[in-house]
């Protein structure tokens, strides 16, 4: 029967297949960084730092937390009507 590698290592490889650098070295009892692996690892941390700020910003947004909001009006509602619904749109 033939075992087949953890999807972990089949998706490693496939990075490492993409970049064209080896990442890793692997032995029986240990795995650590090659030379490009600690070249690569300060920016692939900020590349997920930054995929999971484009999630959060997009989730607030969507939501209403945050992004801009535009109020047109008529010039009569601006002493009675506007200041009643204003302080509704900043909450």
């Amino acid at each position: 029967m033939l075992s087949t590698p953890p999807p972990l290592s089949v998706s490693i490889r496939k990075l490492e297949e993409e970049i064209g650098a080896e990442l890793f070295v692997r032995s029986t009892h240990r795995v650590r960084l090659t030379t490009a692996g600690e070249a690569a690892l300060t920016d692939a941390r900020a590349a997920l730092f930054h995929a999971e700020e484009v999630a959060r910003v997009a989730r607030s947004t969507a939501h209403g937390f945050s992004g801009g909001l535009r109020v047109g009006f008529v010039g009569s509602a601006k002493n009675i009507l506007l200041p009643r619904l204003l302080p509704a749109f900043e909450k």
